[in-house]
């Protein structure tokens, strides 16, 4: 996810290549501007609103909440999915923020939270998430950023929504899941820059992520890859980049396994001090190996008893992708537009699968009394070896914010989603309200210097 570049501020010391505000380093780490941010460059945003660095502080929160059409992975005894609306009331705490120093960062965003639902106590946690960046200038050459996230939840409409985290594209985050089934997910790259002169740099990395669901049925995952790209800064608001990225996909409970090799040229753009555009273009050469069920030929079906075997397929496709992104971060809020075609592991049932995926997100914040947000996405995904059909859905929602004192606020907030699966009778269409209490006493605990 790109943010917006910032101008550097009078006197910035060596360490502008990371702390100039773009999550791209995109300069020789002299000071000055970084220029605009490329996707995936960087590490700027995690414990970030808005494309700004906050401190690090901690926030509490209590809601109650009604949801609609909870769905677990199981059906009644007609065979048929049930799922259940129900109350709710959760409680949370929320650690978010980032630490400077004269060459380094850290960022941090930690949400933990219980929830009690009193018809379907069967989804009744714990559900939390973890993501920490990290960034240090080692000198005029080189910089080191770290990024790693891990996290546990049933819940993925409204309450974790784990969009705090959404820098954090490597791991894939369960955003398309079909069931509220509980799932573990974790992940960590790290990256080397090498800033030749003060316009070109070339970056070196690797990354690692895994996803574990409780469904017996529904496909675990592990991955590795490694990347490099370029970039070449053509003049102080436009940056060009090349990349190469190899990823594998190793899949669990069933037999299966991914190679993917993609290359990618990008482009960025800043326009006056607010709007930034990016676009990337990708190639993937894809190959699946997996084992498939099949329909037997009659005379094998009169002889073995069975209709139906499996077989082991290869599956070779060379794909294209894209992405792109419009961002502006201003006084009173900001806003994003993001659009995207990629190759990913999938989501337990689709299994190595093509996401199309388009989205759009608001923040408002008129006086010191009131803020609003909203949000809206479409995706689209189908699967290159395993499944067929395809699975779609939209999702919206949109909140206010009331602060009653300095430190306590009164939360309300709307979501809703509508998921299907077309060759099957699968279709979700969920809603949930919640209003509630924030308590954010605004004293950084964080202050070493």
């Amino acid at each position: 996810m790109a943010c917006a570049a910032l101008p550097a501020q009078p006197g910035v010391q060596p360490g502008a290549g990371i702390m100039g505000g773009a999550r791209g380093l995109g300069t020789s780490g002299m000071g000055g501007y970084d220029g605009p941010a490329l996707l995936g460059r960087g590490g700027f945003g995690v414990g970030a609103q808005g494309g700004r660095g906050i401190p690090i502080t901690a926030s509490m929160g209590v809601a109650g909440s009604y949801d609609t059409n909870i769905l677990g992975f199981s059906v009644d005894e007609n065979g048929n999915f049930a799922p259940s609306n129900s109350f709710g009331v959760e409680g949370t705490v929320n650690v978010a923020g980032q630490k400077r120093f004269r060459r380094s960062y850290v960022g941090l965003n930690y949400l933990a939270g219980y929830s009690h639902y009193n018809r379907v106590t069967f989804f009744n946690g714990s559900n939390q998430f973890l993501s920490v960046s990290g960034a240090t200038q080692l000198n005029a050459k080189w910089a080191i950023t770290a990024e790693a996230g891990a996290g546990i939840s049933n819940r993925f409409l409204g309450s974790y929504g784990f969009t705090g985290a959404s820098e954090l594209e490597f791991i894939n985050l369960p955003a398309s899941e079909l069931f509220d089934s509980r799932i573990v997910f974790g992940g960590a790259a790290m990256n080397a820059t090498y800033f030749k002169s003060s316009r070109q740099s070339f970056r070196f990395g690797g990354n690692a992520s895994t996803a574990r669901r409780k469904a017996r049925s529904l496909a675990d995952m592990r991955s590795y890859g490694a990347n490099a790209d370029w970039v070449y800064r053509l003049s102080r608001r436009t940056s060009v980049g090349l990349q190469y990225t190899f990823t594998h996909f190793d899949f669990e409970k069933i037999f299966g396994e991914t190679d993917m090799h993609m290359v990618g040229v990008s482009l960025a753009r800043q326009v006056g001090r607010d709007w930034q555009y990016s676009v990337e273009l990708t190639g993937f050469q894809q190959s699946t190996v997996g084992v498939r069920t099949i329909q037997l030929d009659p005379v094998l079906v009169a002889l073995l008893g069975r209709s139906s075997g499996a077989e082991v397929f290869e599956s070779n496709n060379y794909l294209y992708g894209f992405s792109g992104s419009a961002t502006r971060n201003v006084r009173r809020g900001s806003f994003m537009a993001r659009a995207g075609r990629r190759v990913i592991p999938g989501n337990g049932f689709f299994i190595t699968a093509v996401d199309s995926s388009a989205s759009v997100n608001a923040t408002y914040t008129p006086n010191s009394k009131w803020s609003f947000s909203t949000s809206a996405g479409y995706g689209r995904m189908s699967s290159l070896a395993f499944a067929s059909g395809v699975f779609k859905g939209w999702l919206a929602s949109v909140s206010s914010q009331y602060a009653v004192t300095r430190d306590i606020s009164m939360v309300l907030r709307y979501d809703t989603r509508e998921y299907n699966l077309t060759q099957s009778r699968f279709s979700r269409n969920g809603h949930r309200v919640s209003l509630g209490l924030n308590w954010n006493p605004q004293r950084e605990l964080l202050t070493i210097d």
